[in-house]
């Protein structure tokens, strides 16, 4: 049981980061999609492009929105359910990031270097 419970906060403290990635993705791309369409507008307005070209920058643009919203609403579940594991008001706003460096104590730590090897018998 307890190594069950230990798994599952693993596997949503890792959802926690992965879903703060893809905001940030999620945010990048409608950014450039965004400068995108500004800029189909512009060759709209010119006569370069047809209407059916500004059409679909506009629906690539709602969709980059979507995703948007949709990561933003995954970590908002992913935060709530680490809440619940840690018996923590909903309220609290909870920051996960990966340790980019090895602790000097530690070997086996999973968040810094992996599981350890199991050597195999013969």
């Amino acid at each position: 049981m307890k190594r069950t419970v230990t798994l599952e906060f693993i596997v949503s403290y890792f959802d926690l980061l992965e879903t703060g990635k893809m905001i940030t993705v999620a945010e990048t791309e409608t950014e450039s999609l965004t400068s995108y369409l500004h800029d189909m507008d512009r060759l709209f307005q010119q006569g370069v492009i047809v209407k059916n070209d500004l059409l679909a920058a506009q629906v690539k643009l709602a969709d980059a929105k979507q995703r948007l919203i949709a990561s933003r609403n995954y970590r908002e579940i992913a935060a709530a359910r680490l809440d619940t594991m840690l018996t923590l008001p909903l309220t609290v706003e909870i920051e996960a990031e990966m340790c980019a460096r090895r602790c000097p104590n530690c070997r086996r730590c999973p968040w810094h270097g992996g599981w350890p090897k199991r050597s195999v018998r013969r």
